[in-house]
């Protein structure tokens, strides 16, 4: 009843969601009913057919955080076997608390493929965890229900396809749980395959070649341009630049966490192109520049990375309005920057999340023949870890958004890991009261 309470203060609070200008682009493709893929188009497909039911940004809302509420359940539902609530009500604040966490609200009440992509994951891995430990057969609804979940989550998010094999593994290995190891991967495999071709598919019927953006241009740009003013030397390609180019406007506008001030403005310098050939050769470029300077490469990547693990959300707002409140000169204000700079790392910035999930992933390998729950937090973190390094080179902006999907599957965590760590301690208990 509180779960539910919680669910609908959410929504009264926070209906219809707010929404972003890549959001909006988003739902005017739904509306017209035409695609392309810059943003993945499942969203907007989706969306459209939503929208006829509930018109508004609203329906897109209550899909994401209906998903998210949907995998908190199953967390409860899984924690309930190896954990005692009534002995330890406290616990429960891991489930009924983490959609108000500031890490996880800020970004949760937005409507964005991010969120699409994140909850349709979180949601079946947290369904995955709960037949694991209750051992109970997937039905065949419940089977076609995580299939398109699977599907919607993998093409909403275009980094997403390189996460799915081990959530899609994971469910093909739980389908056939009777058999033998051999027939459980052979389902595994094709599971993860027939996901891979709905997709393809999906995305060759929304998109036609025409319509295709060929965004990852943006990414080889990015990059050629951060070496580029590392080395003071311009490596962009004459195909890549607008009338507008010149180097000094390169190192001039140069963001480190952000490649937009470059190809979207009216005045853009950069500019990516429609010829198979011309992109062939942006892409041998690259590579040659990258191979012979992987130090500015790797500097840029990780700086551009590291945005999206200590930048805190909304605190442009407090660097404008403290300074209006307290006097910038007086030790006063020294203390109470200081003190709201170290809650914003603790409570809005992702970093301690992460090297938490770190810890729980070696926990996980660690502990794996000691505990069952030790492969379902080797799943979660697997999949939010994973999801980082391929973020580190294959985005073209740093934001926090972007690595929103690894602090939920890490938040998504904590009970069991606490269950984890109680059963091995208890392990350890034993073996010593024998000597």
């Amino acid at each position: 009843m509180i779960f539910g309470g919680l669910f609908f203060l959410n929504l009264a609070l926070f209906w219809p969601g707010f929404i972003n200008p890549d959001s909006m682009g988003q739902y005017q493709q739904a509306l017209l009913g035409i695609y392309n893929d810059h943003h993945p188009a499942m969203m907007s497909f989706a969306w459209r057919y939503f929208d006829k039911i509930c018109p508004g940004y609203g329906s897109m809302y209550l899909l994401q955080i209906g998903l998210f509420y949907l995998g908190l359940y199953f967390i409860w539902q899984a924690a309930e076997t190896f954990l005692d609530f009534k002995k330890s009500p406290a616990l429960l604040l891991f489930i009924f608390f983490l959609p108000w966490w500031p890490q996880v609200l800020l970004f949760s009440i937005q409507i964005q493929k991010d969120n699409g992509f994140t909850f349709s994951f979180f949601a079946i891995a947290a369904a995955l965890a709960n037949y694991s430990l209750r051992d109970k057969q997937i039905s065949l609804p419940a089977a076609l229900l995580i299939f398109v979940g699977l599907i919607y989550g993998t093409a909403v998010k275009y980094q997403a396809q390189f996460i799915l094999p081990i959530l899609s593994i994971w469910f093909g290995w739980l389908l056939v749980k009777s058999r033998p190891p051999l027939q459980r991967l052979t389902v595994s495999i094709f599971t993860t395959l027939a996901v891979y071709a709905s997709v393809v598919g999906i995305n060759a019927v929304l998109v036609p070649k025409a319509q295709q953006s060929n965004s990852w241009q943006y990414v080889k740009l990015f990059d050629l341009a951060a070496i580029s003013k590392s080395m003071d030397q311009d490596l962009i390609l004459d195909i890549n630049k607008t009338p507008h180019f010149s180097f000094e406007k390169l190192k001039n506008q140069f963001q480190e966490n952000v490649v937009d001030p470059y190809v979207f403005p009216a005045d853009a310098i950069l500019k990516k192109n429609t010829d198979p050939l011309e992109q062939q050769q942006l892409w041998d470029h690259w590579f040659s520049v990258v191979r012979c300077h992987p130090f500015y490469y790797l500097k840029h990547r990780w700086m551009n990375f590291s945005h999206c693990l200590i930048d805190r959300v909304g605190y442009t707002h407090v660097d404008r309005l403290l300074p209006q409140i307290i006097d910038p000169e007086t030790k006063a204000f020294s203390i109470v920057k200081g003190i709201i700079d170290l809650m914003g790392y603790a409570f809005v910035s992702q970093f301690l999340v992460i090297l938490l999930g770190v810890i729980y992933f070696v926990a996980s390998v660690v502990y794996w023949r000691r505990s069952k729950l030790a492969p379902i937090i080797f799943c979660f973190t697997s999949m939010a870890l994973l999801f980082i390094g391929i973020l580190l080179f294959m985005s073209m902006a740093g934001t926090p958004r972007y690595t929103y999907f690894s602090l939920v599957m890490i938040h998504g965590c904590h009970l069991f890991a606490i269950g984890l760590f109680k059963s091995v301690r208890k392990q350890n208990e034993e073996v010593f009261s024998e000597y």
